[in-house]
């Protein structure tokens, strides 16, 4: 039975920003459900598709741009400056008043708030995000507290990033599980082996970090902890990085000259989602150690996720939150500035103890990709699957165990690094005719009483790398060169520079259309022909040209 869903919050569609990408990212999973119908409201204007260009592929979902249908022209807000909470909410309420959806999705709880004061009729569809929410000591704003009760008693649902969130919130308001959502932080599905993703060295000496502008302060003491550290280990490389939601792509004025003068200490600016990706992969440590006041907060940064699921192992703060992911046990652990250098140190010095970190933390990175965050998630919006088949793929996701449907020959089995065993299980009930996918589970279709044939399983893995989308073209450092802000060294000695195999997701649910196939032929024809423009114009594309017009030449003469 068919859903329609309204997804809101305060996105801002042209810049990378944790609003958004959740919003985006939460778009995407929902969209798994092929009976879903999702509009996604959007509250700024569509200007680069940085965030939101792969929901377009989506056939079941529609995005909507107020600052563009006429219909939204009457409101007095669009000035170009961005739209504030209140103004977010008036957009939501005039859209629920246009449309009947039965599920409201709120990405925050200042845009949650001000809708339900302006109209509680929707509060029975209504989901919303929780946000902003710690445990220092203090208690429950009473504002906040009214506004979650509201929700609840009025039939609508909390979405919370954690469990420690949600038992938070039962002890201090009783309000009952039931009512609360446990809603991950979510990351693009990786499924790539970790032999694939990982790049094994004598030594780990390449550091990032990533939004630099919130605690420029900070930084200054990060990067002289790091002078300490080259004095011992000269060749240890730093990247300082931002993405493209900085108002500037300008060095700011506090690290100029801290940079002018460093040495492996590298700013790069401008990331887009991809180009973040590649650089952590180009990263052995992602630094997420902050000072200790964020250490109450119920939330985890995305970050984290990002960092492990490269198999990147970061350096963090021992929280409740970090220590229920990654275990007490975890050896990366900083609270102040001397644990921050000590385990710089002990990534350089312990290779061994760096590789077997960077394998665990790759492995529990899978339970909070879209996929898995899907498996999860379903059930508390859409009910029980109707269909056998989707049930049975929610099965082998969740126990990652294979199943045989004798009754038309099915061999259902996870997606992940045992694929060619699983496909050479399924040739043994029979040949293998087709392959599909659906939501990290493969449907092999086999024909019962035949012998599976060698050429069978080839064809089946080909099949399902299709789907998959997975690629093993090498990327080197200087693909992001282009980001580089004053780097010291000449981009291809930055010590990053050994290849690594590139990271092409396909997004979770994704059936490419022919019109959407056709426009991606387009782009890599295109990207062909501009590296063949480059090629032409270098001294050696001149010098091949004459080359072969030299060599046509006679062998014109020749034929004559």
């Amino acid at each position: 039975m068919k859903k329609k869903v309204l997804i809101s919050g305060l996105i801002t569609s042209n810049l990378l920003d944790e609003s958004a990408l959740f919003l985006s990212r939460i778009t995407q999973v929902l969209a798994m459900n092929r009976d879903a119908e999702i509009d996604l409201l959007l509250t700024a204007p569509f200007e680069k598709n940085t965030v939101l260009k792969q929901l377009l592929n989506y056939p079941n979902i529609h995005l909507i741009d107020p600052f563009e249908e006429a219909k939204y022209s009457d409101f007095h807000f669009f000035s170009g400056i961005d739209v504030t909470a209140r103004g977010a909410a008036l957009l939501i309420d005039y859209t629920l008043h246009h449309n009947d959806y039965d599920i409201i999705m709120i990405g925050s709880l200042d845009v949650g708030r001000e809708l339900v004061r302006m109209d509680s009729r929707f509060i029975d569809r209504l989901l919303v995000n929780v946000t902003g929410m710690t445990k220092n000591g203090n208690a429950i704003p009473e504002e906040i507290w009214q506004l979650l009760l509201t929700i609840i008693s009025g039939g609508g649902r909390l979405l919370c990033q954690t469990q420690q969130m949600i038992h938070y919130l039962h002890s201090e308001l009783h309000i009952e599980n039931e009512k609360m959502i446990y809603l991950n932080p979510m990351i693009p599905d990786n499924l790539y082996t970790f032999e694939q993703i990982f790049t094994p060295r004598k030594r780990y000496n390449r550091f990032s970090h990533m939004d630099i502008f919130s605690r420029e302060s900070e930084i200054i003491t990060l990067i002289d902890q790091f002078r300490m550290l080259q004095e011992t280990y000269p060749e240890a490389a730093l990247y300082l990085a931002e993405d493209d939601t900085a108002k500037t792509q300008e060095i700011p004025e506090l690290l100029h000259e801290v940079l002018e003068h460093a040495s492996n200490i590298i700013w790069i600016s401008g990331l887009t989602p991809s180009s973040t990706i590649n650089l952590i992969r180009l990263s052995d440590v992602g630094i997420l150690y902050r000072k200790d006041d964020l250490n109450d907060s119920f939330e985890l940064s995305p970050k984290l996720f990002e960092y492990c699921n490269m198999a990147v192992p970061p350096i963090i703060n021992r929280s409740e939150m970090h220590e229920a992911i990654l275990g007490a046990d975890y050896p990366y652990y900083a609270d102040d500035d001397v644990e921050f250098y000590s385990q710089m140190v002990k990534v350089i010095e312990d290779p061994e103890l760096y590789e077997a970190t960077a394998r665990k933390v790759y492995a529990l990175a899978k339970q909070f990709s879209c996929t898995a965050t899907y498996h999860r998630l379903a059930p508390h919006l859409f009910g029980i699957p109707e269909n056998e088949t989707d049930q049975l793929v929610s099965e082998v996701f969740q126990k990652q165990e294979p199943i045989f449907r004798e009754a038309d020959s099915i061999y259902f089995f996870p997606l992940g690094e045992n694929d060619m065993q699983f496909i050479e299980e399924a040739a043994r009930h029979g040949r293998i005719l087709s392959m599909d996918v659906n939501n990290g589970v493969a449907l092999c279709h086999v024909q019962a009483g035949e012998s599976g044939s060698m050429s069978d399983m080839l064809k089946a893995a080909t099949e399902l790398a299709y789907y998959t989308h997975r690629s093993h073209f090498a990327k080197a450092s200087e693909d992001i060169g282009h980001f580089i802000k004053g780097a010291p060294l000449p981009i291809e000695q930055i010590p990053a520079s050994e290849p690594a195999p590139e990271i092409e997701y396909i997004e979770p649910g994704l059936v490419l259309s022919l019109e959407t196939e056709n426009a991606q032929l387009k782009n890599e024809l295109a990207v062909i022909k501009r590296q063949y423009q480059r090629l032409s114009s270098s001294k050696l594309g001149s010098m091949q040209k004459k080359y072969w017009k030299i060599r046509n030449k006679k062998k014109n003469k020749k034929s004559r």
